[in-house]
């Protein structure tokens, strides 16, 4: 979230600026934690949040597995969590993961909890992960949420890969098929109707059908292409949110040929083998 601030700084001058944070307290904190003097402090709204609003891409599940792995190891052995996060960071490929685990560790430095700080990284991490360390750190268990977490986007990180091999061959049959009716559309059908039309000839109702459709497309392609987007847009959005994720698992579940193959891949081991 983006806040909008006027504080008393350092320098006895009072300043105005923007900043991002997890909440109000969060945002209150990061002032105060810069030893500024607090005048109003309010959330940022409209064309300004969309203009300041950063583009945070989340933290792939393998690398999120092995983080999770790699951190239960650490709390296991009683080790330094800042010290580890810093080891762990240096070790890291994922340039992205490496960012994440950067602001933890300036999270953690200045006394938040871990849950706290991977909270902080806005996004990156997943909400579900992000809820479970700090159940993990309210009861002392820790160590095996983390371990129970890896466990879980390693089978994750599975399920996805299996489905996206799955989607290849149709979307390539998909995209062909796309390919040869705008060639149809667009070459030979003219060249047809072109000859009827000299000979005098009346079109067939499914030619003509065609043809209003391939008219249709001609002058209100763009337009339907940006309704769709649109409608694409709303949906991924809607979906989202877990009441209509429900209703769009379930219906998924429910196809002839799709759902019986979700399932297997959903109730498949990670080692390859279908139930």
């Amino acid at each position: 979230m983006l806040f909008r601030y006027k504080v008393i700084d350092e320098n006895m001058k009072v300043s105005e600026g923007s900043l991002e944070a997890v909440d109000y307290e969060a945002a209150k904190h990061m002032i105060r934690s810069n030893s500024w003097q607090l005048i109003t402090l309010s959330e940022a709204s409209g064309l300004s949040t969309i203009l300041n609003k950063k583009i945070v891409t989340p933290v792939n599940y393998e690398s999120i597995s092995a983080f999770c792995s790699q951190l239960a190891m650490m709390v296991r052995s009683g080790a330094n969590l800042i010290r580890g996060l810093e080891i762990l960071q240096s070790q890291l490929e994922d340039k992205q993961l490496k960012d994440v685990i950067d602001r933890i560790v300036v999270g953690v430095s200045r006394g938040d909890s871990l849950s706290q700080a991977m909270r902080d990284c806005q996004g990156a991490l997943p909400d579900l992960l992000i809820n479970l360390v700090a159940v993990g750190e309210e009861s002392g268990n820790l160590e095996s949420v983390l371990t129970n977490m890896a466990e879980y986007y390693q089978r994750e990180n599975f399920i996805r890969k299996k489905i996206s091999s799955a989607s290849i061959y149709p979307a390539i049959l998909t995209l062909v098929l796309v390919g040869l009716v705008i060639f149809f559309m667009n070459f030979i059908l003219p060249e047809i109707m072109g000859l009827m039309t000299q000979n005098g000839q009346s079109l067939p109702f499914v030619t003509q059908l065609i043809i209003d459709t391939s008219l249709l497309f001609q002058n209100y392609g763009i337009h339907m292409l940006i309704a769709l987007i649109l409608i694409f847009f709303g949906l991924s959005r809607l979906f989202k949110m877990p009441r209509y994720k429900y209703f769009l698992d379930a219906f998924l579940l429910r196809l002839p040929l799709f759902g019986k193959n979700l399932k297997n891949v959903v109730l498949s081991p990670p080692n390859g083998n279908a139930p």
